[in-house]
């Protein structure tokens, strides 16, 4: 399963959902479980009957089945709070379409108490920031990566794992216009390979 959230400009949660992968191994009734408002089938046109926490649908073997679940809840782990400046004075991003001037933006992350801690102390959140070339100029940030994505300027900011995270990014910007925000949060893993013990021995003896 993958779990998609849409936010509005100041990060506040607008709605969750989750895209679910079936992969029977026999034909018949399958029956997932999750907190849905309501549910869509995203493979064929077939039936899907959900009763309280319980989605079920018959599935062909070896057939791939996917489905959307609606959440109820709009609680994510961490909870985002996307604040704004231009020149220098703070401005609602409702307010920033078609501006020009000195964009600052800072994106800060804290865990969600309201929400398990397993994804917030293991996931790695990746925040991701597409700048128009045409739009925006002098793009500079003391906590991210800036590389080139086609001809527009990408930002990117890594939050660990358990950890609190605030960042910023500023621009000069002309008659701005900006694609959303991308948070994606993925297990963090790390390969961290042995020394070589014996080699580090030999020159003991």
């Amino acid at each position: 399963e993958v779990v998609y959230a849409t936010l509005d400009g100041s990060g506040a949660v607008n709605s969750i959902y989750v895209v679910n992968v079936l992969n029977p191994e026999k034909p018949g009734a399958v029956t997932d479980y999750g907190d849905y408002s309501s549910v869509t089938n995203l493979t064929d046109t077939a039936q899907i009957e959900q009763e309280g926490d319980a989605v079920t649908v018959d599935v062909g073997a070896g057939e791939s089945f996917r489905y959307q679940g609606d959440l109820a809840s709009k609680n994510l782990p961490w909870d985002v709070a996307v604040t704004y400046k231009l020149d220098g004075k703070a401005i609602d991003a409702s307010e920033l379409g078609g501006k020009s001037g000195l964009l600052e933006m800072e994106i800060a992350t804290k865990r969600n108490d309201a929400v398990d801690a397993t994804f917030f102390d293991n996931y790695l959140l990746q925040i991701s920031l597409v700048f128009a070339s045409d739009k925006s100029s002098n793009v500079a940030t003391p906590d991210g990566q800036i590389a080139l994505s086609g001809s527009n300027t990408q930002v990117t900011f890594t939050g660990m794992p358990g950890k609190d995270g605030t960042f910023s990014v500023s621009a000069d910007v002309t008659d701005f216009e900006m694609d959303g925000a991308s948070f994606a949060a993925v297990p963090f893993s790390m390969v961290i390979d042995s020394p070589d013990k014996d080699g580090l021995l030999s020159g003991f003896v």
